[in-house]
């Protein structure tokens, strides 16, 4: 599980946070927590930080926010490997995300990449 867990989460932050220096990206990291192994699906993610000047900065994401879905992809049970590909996104896009905030209410967030 531990693994597992590790590999998501290596995954998740390249596809949000170095991608968005190469083709345009998000610009935060994120704690990925999955369940299963062949066919692992993501149970939690937890924004762990928000890099200045982002997109996702900009649009107002904010470390300890969770993520409930990603472009329509709810989590608990959004596919991990559908989750990298929702997250890369090109220059112009708009990725959709849900956050819980830490008050506990619900927010769209559209984040407009760069």
């Amino acid at each position: 599980m531990h693994a597992v867990r590790f590999l998501v989460l290596v995954i998740f932050i390249f596809s949000t946070s170095t991608y968005a220096e190469e083709k345009g990206g998000i610009g935060f990291s994120a704690e990925v927590a999955v369940e299963g192994f062949f066919s692992p699906k993501l149970s939690k993610v937890v924004v762990k930080e928000v890099f200045e000047n982002s997109p996702a900065a900009i649009a107002g994401i904010i470390a300890g926010q969770e993520i409930l879905s990603i472009d329509g992809c709810e989590i608990p049970g959004c596919p991990a490997g559908k989750a990298k590909k929702l997250m890369k996104r090109k220059s112009g896009d708009i990725l959709p995300i849900l956050v819980k905030k830490i008050d506990g209410n619900q927010s769209l967030i559209n984040i407009y990449v760069k």
